[in-house]
Parts: C-alpha cells; sequence; structure tokens
C-alpha cells in the first residue's frame, strides 16, 4: 500500500513541477536530511572517547527520549 502511494505521489508531483528527475532528485534529498538528522540524534559522527562520556553522563529518561527521536528521523525515511 505504501509503494502505491509513493507512486502516485511521484507522479502527481511529476505533474506539478513539469519534470519527473526534479521530484527524485528532491525525494533523495530529504531521504538524505533524514539520514543526517538520525545520525546526528543517534550520535553516530562522533568518536569512542565522547560515546563513553555520554554514556556515562546522560540519564535512563534522556536515552529514552534520544532514541524516540533517533527512531521517529529513521523511520521517516523508511516511509519514503
Amino acid at each position: 500500500m505504501k509503494a502505491y502511494a509513493f507512486i502516485i505521489g511521484m507522479i502527481i508531483a511529476g505533474l506539478f513541477t513539469g519534470d519527473f528527475s526534479k521530484t527524485y532528485w528532491l525525494s533523495g534529498i530529504a531521504a538524505a536530511i533524514g539520514i543526517v538528522f538520525s545520525g546526528i540524534t543517534m550520535g553516530a559522527f562522533v568518536g569512542g572517547m565522547e560515546t563513553r562520556a555520554n554514556y556515562f553522563s546522560e540519564t535512563k529518561e534522556h536515552h529514552q527520549s534520544r532514541f524516540s527521536l533517533t527512531m521517529l528521523f529513521s523511520c521517516s525515511d523508511c516511509r519514503m
């Protein structure tokens, strides 16, 4: 069902822009932005020392909120 919605959305967006290559390009940019935000909130772009310091300094509630924010961004990439 999601695949049909994606295809129909791409067709409608292509008709509005007049060029389907722009539509694919814009959807790729949206996916890249979601991946980058997910990596930032997950802490994937930090080294070992920073990861260890973050792990021992954060509370359980902070970890859960950060994890839910990461899942929000990563699941938004899956919907595309």
